[in-house]
This record gives C-alpha cells, sequence and structure tokens, in this order.
C-alpha cells in the first residue's frame, strides 16, 4: 500500500511539472511584437489562429502592464470575447486599420 501511495505521488509531482514546463514554453515560444498606439508601446503576443484565439489569456496568473494581446481578423465584423479562466481583470480595445 505505501509503495502505491509513493508512485502517485511521483505521477503527480510529474504531471504538475510537465503542466508548468508547457504554460512556459507556451508564452516563450509565442508570436510576439512591439505595437506604439498614441505614442505609448506595448509588447502584444498574437493571437491568429483558432486555438490561441479560444484560450486568450486565460488561465493566466498575471500580465504585465505595457502587455497585452492583439487579436488579428482576416475581416471586419462582430467579434465576442469571453471570461472564461480569466483570473485578472482586462482592457479590451477594438483597433481599426
Amino acid at each position: 500500500m505505501k509503495k502505491i501511495i509513493i508512485i502517485m505521488a511521483i505521477i503527480i509531482l510529474l504531471a504538475t511539472g510537465l503542466y508548468f514546463i508547457s504554460q512556459q514554453n507556451r508564452s516563450q515560444t509565442s508570436n510576439q511584437k512591439n505595437i506604439l498606439i498614441n505614442g505609448y508601446s506595448f509588447q502584444v503576443e498574437i493571437a491568429d489562429d483558432p486555438e490561441e484565439m479560444k484560450l486568450g489569456l486565460g488561465e493566466r496568473d498575471s500580465l504585465c502592464g505595457s502587455c497585452g494581446m492583439l487579436f488579428e481578423y482576416s475581416r471586419e465584423g462582430k467579434y465576442y470575447f469571453w471570461m472564461k479562466g480569466m483570473r485578472f481583470p482586462i482592457d479590451i480595445i477594438w483597433i481599426s486599420k
């Protein structure tokens, strides 16, 4: 019985470690760029595929004060955002052409 508990604890630790590594890699490999709006510079991650757009900033604990996420759509239209998995408040701005 003790052996099973030890094995389960090791599996849980490995799974937790892999989760945090994948989250770190996600933020490091994402497409990023600097944008300038009214003289203010922002470091933004580009969400340009459906999976990135669906997740957005969800499941993150924070975001730096001059950071954000830019959703690039191929055409103008009405787009909706949901706050699933958000752990902090955000401001949403709309930028046209």
